[in-house]
Order: C-alpha cells, then structure tokens, then sequence
C-alpha cells in the first residue's frame, strides 16, 4: 500500500499466496518487459476475497509493460464501472502511455476485461493493448479501447473466449489475432460481434480454429461477426488483408463486404491458407482489392457467388487465386461456380492443381464454372490463367 518504486526493471512481483492487495502504488516507469512489468502477479488465490486480489489506485505512467497476471481465476478487470470489479484501472493509471504491454494475462479463467482503455496515446502506434495466452479460458473481453497499437487484440491458446465491442482501430500490424481457440461451451471456442477494425492496416487473423461462421450476423450460427455494433463493414478501411485464416477446418465466411473502399487497388480481401479443410467462402462482396480471394493450399474449398469485381490488379494478383488446393471428397478439390469478375485486370488463377473441369456450367462434371454473367469477358488482361494444372479440361467458355 502506497509504495513508490518508480523506474525499475520490476516494480511489484508476488508469486502465489492468498488475498493479496496492491493498494496506490506508485510503478511509474517500472517495468522493463513482459516477463518483467510493472506488477507482477502469480498463482495468487482466494481466501475470502474474491480472485484472491483487490488491485486499485495504481499508476503505470510510462512503463514498457505494466500488468500481467498468471495463472489466476475470477479476475474482474475494469475502470470501476463494473459491480465486483477486483482490479481496477482508472485514467490516471496511465496505461495509455504504456509503450509494449498495458495488460497481459497468462493462463488466466473465468475472467472479464472490461471498459478499459488499453490504447496508446502517443503519435505512432506502439505494443500489444490486450494480449492472452496459454489456456486462458472462459474469457470475457468487452467494451475496451485497444486502438491505435500493433496488435489491438492477441489471444493464443484459449478456450472460449469472447471478444465484444471492442475498439481495435488503427491498428499497425493486425487489429484482432485469434490463434488456437478451442470450444468447451461455446460453439467453435468464439464469439465475436461489434468490434471496430477501422483503419488498421490488417484487420483480423485467424489461426488453427476450427467451426467457424464468420459474417456480417445474417447467417444462421454465426460465432464471429466482424461488422462492428451498428452493422457497418469497417474491414473495408484495411489497406492490407483485411481477413486472413490459416489452418482453419469446417468453416463458412458469407455475406461480408471486406472490398477496398479507398483509391486504386489495395491489399486482400481473403487470404486462406496452411490447410485449411472443408472451407465455403460465399456471398462476399470483395471490389477495388489487388488480390480478392486467394486460397493457398487446403482440401475441399468452395468458393461461390462472390462480387470479386474490379479487384485482381495483375497476373499475379488476380481476383481469384488459387493454388494447390486438393481433393477430400470434392472432385478436384474445389467448387467454383457463380462469381463475378466484372472490370478484373486478372480474372482467375488456377495454379498446381488436377482433374478441374472448367466451363459454363454445361459440361457435366464440372467443378469450375463461369456463365455470361460473370462478367470475365470484361476483364482486360487474363480472364484466366492455368499454371501446373493436370488432367483438366477448359470448355464451352467465352473468353473473348
């Protein structure tokens, strides 16, 4: 209580014990890095008071990294404004000036984050806002500000974690980073809705998950929907790749607008990759993007009734690329059918691939298909490109 230990590699370390208060500290300065912040707890439980931990009045005022928490349950993180709440960081905490790691939780249960500004306050964006990992589980983050850092939001290994309206804007690597998130209660180990992705030059990645129905909420069992509170697709601000899956199995991505919605081509739209198995990508409207589907790898992928128009700038980032995509139980490994490619550059790229049987739909066994109107016979460079691709036929096509 009421201790000053500014400016040093560690402020506060307490390892294990019970019902332990950290009490109007001053850590200013402290805090050297993740493995040695501000305040350091660990394996602190209950004996009467909840979590074990009353945390409150503390100050982080320029520190590289200022919290972590491990290995702890019941954690009631906010700025006050939440009944129960047994850690808490007001304003003047400071952890806006944080430069790498504001609050990091390591295999930390049964927990909330709530109503925090994480975000950096100084002109360029700098450190992770919010970062979780190793088996964190039963998870609630909501309602924070985590804008203007490298990550806004990073979670590796968790178990049911969900992410709602939270501030993830202008982020300068990836606004939201979701890796290894695995299911006890809640479908596909997620739920995500109403979060900010805005102007970050990345906008969400998602890796080694498993079904998942990503949209804007209008499909049936959606678990992630990436429009923010008001319905608006702020993924279409991301220059970058503004969805990217890897390793991600029994998935549906529809009813999405992740196009570019500035000047010229930029960026991707989706980017799939590292295996992902028995992935629908439908009903996504991606125009103005360099590259606007581009599957690299995986079994089965169906890619149907997407508005891919304007995008694909060059041979080499078409609009729709795919390569060495195999078979499951789909023939060739694909079902394309249905997209429009209207004002494309380049078209489709079909690379390192077999047995695609690609017309206008009226060849029997097709799996690739482009009737009238999609629209390729507008593209002004490669309506489509085959490279490396056996045992395939093109047929009955207008490419003119």
């Amino acid at each position: 209580d009421t201790i000053t230990a500014t400016n040093r590699v560690q402020g506060i370390y307490v390892s294990s014990g019970r019902d332990v208060q950290i009490l109007n500290n001053n850590l200013n300065g402290s805090g050297s890095g993740q493995n040695t912040p501000a305040l350091y707890m660990s394996g602190v439980t209950s004996l009467s008071l909840p979590g074990g931990v009353v945390v409150t009045g503390n100050t982080f005022v320029n520190s590289a990294a200022a919290v972590r928490f491990d290995a702890m349950t019941n954690l009631v993180i906010s700025d006050g404004s939440i009944g129960g709440s047994n850690v808490i960081f007001t304003a003047p905490a400071g952890l806006t000036t944080v430069t790498a790691y504001p609050l990091y939780l390591n295999n930390v249960d049964n927990s909330s984050v709530r109503n925090l500004n994480l975000s950096w306050a100084g002109l360029y964006q700098t450190g992770n806002a919010l970062q979780a990992d190793n088996n964190s589980a039963n998870l609630l983050i909501q309602n924070n500000d985590l804008s203007n850092r490298s990550y806004g939001l990073q979670v590796n290994n968790g178990v049911d974690v969900q992410v709602l309206s939270n501030n993830m804007s202008g982020s300068s690597t990836y606004a939201m980073y979701l890796n290894a998130i695995t299911a006890t209660a809640l479908p596909g180990g997620v739920s995500v809705s109403g979060n900010n992705y805005s102007n970050s030059a990345n906008g969400v990645y998602l890796i080694t998950m498993n079904n998942l129905v990503i949209s804007d909420g209008s499909a049936g069992g959606t678990n992630i929907n990436l429009t923010d509170g008001v319905g608006t697709h702020t993924l279409t601000t991301v220059p970058g790749t503004a969805l990217q899956l890897q390793n991600v199995d029994n998935t549906t991505v529809t009813t999405l607008n992740l196009s570019w919605n500035g000047f010229s081509w930029r960026g991707t739209g989706l980017y799939l990759w590292n295996g992902s198995d028995t992935v629908t990508l439908q009903n996504l409207t991606i125009n103005n993007r360099a590259n606007g589907i581009n599957v690299n790898g995986g079994r089965d992928v169906q890619v149907l009734n997407n508005n891919l128009s304007n995008s694909g700038s060059s041979s080499g980032n078409p609009a729709l690329y795919m390569i060495g995509v195999t078979s499951l139980s789909l023939p060739g490994g694909v079902v394309v059918t249905g997209n429009t490619f209207a004002n494309s550059n380049t078209a489709v790229r079909l690379e390192n691939m077999a047995s695609l049987v690609i017309s206008d739909g009226s060849v029997v066994g097709s799996n690739v298909t482009f009737a009238a109107v999609s629209g390729i016979t507008t593209t002004t460079n490669l309506p489509l490109y085959l490279r490396n691709v056996d045992n395939s036929s093109v047929s009955n096509l207008d490419l003119s």
